[in-house]
């Protein structure tokens, strides 16, 4: 039997490890366009969250921003396999879910497309009936389009929205649904909490029990 509320993650750092893909990514691209060096850790931890093209465009003004978007990928794609993974407990947590007949999607700033290629790499597409990338949505995080898009799909009026980001904790508050912030590293805790998530965790089994109390 399906539950009525709609569970909804983050991909990048929430659910999948991409950390190392992303930043080996754009160290390539700053090692072409820029320098190496230029890659400062301010930046590294800039790019965790937003979309590509913003960035690209932020950091890359004088080049042109999709063909380096289109560069970023195919570096992306080469290294999947060694560089993306999946987060401590997250297969677990999506069994579980499976089991217990939640409905569960996906709602993130990576291209749709790219989202599809690392669910088919890992072999998670038949924990998904529904996603959202960025380029489905007229609004980015921290607007809640994607996540109420997603709530419609399943014509659920009670969601949870669970990321490792501020933008994802402001997405989730604008939905006015309830929020977990995942702290994978200790680094992000500090950034997370001053977003006010309406739960903190640092295992994503910990959603168990958050669901278990809310239904």
């Amino acid at each position: 039997m399906r539950k009525e509320r709609a569970v909804l993650f983050d991909f990048d750092g929430t659910l999948i490890d991409t950390e190392p893909a992303i930043l080996y990514s754009y160290g390539k691209l700053f090692e072409t366009y820029r320098s190496k060096e230029e890659f400062i850790p301010e930046y590294q931890v800039a790019v965790l969250g937003p979309s590509i093209d913003s960035m690209i465009a932020l950091y890359f003004p004088n080049e042109d921003t999709q063909k380096l978007v289109d560069e970023y990928r195919h570096i992306q794609k080469e290294h999947m396999e060694e560089l993306t993974t999946l987060m401590p407990h997250a297969l677990d947590l999506l069994k579980w879910l499976k089991e217990e007949g939640y409905p569960v999607s996906l709602v993130s700033s990576r291209r749709r497309d790219s989202i599809d290629n690392v669910l088919n790499f890992l072999h998670l597409n038949e924990y998904f009936e529904f996603n959202v990338g960025y380029d489905e949505v007229k609004e980015e995080k921290p607007h809640p389009e994607g996540i109420l898009k997603a709530m419609e799909y399943y014509g659920c009026e009670k969601g949870i929205y669970i990321g490792d980001s501020p933008n994802d904790i402001l997405a989730g508050q604008n939905a006015n649904i309830p929020t977990v912030g995942y702290v994978s590293k200790e680094e992000k805790r500090y950034a997370i909490a001053q977003c006010e998530p309406t739960y903190l965790i640092t295992d994503l089994m910990e959603v168990k029990e958050i669901l278990e109390g809310l239904d």
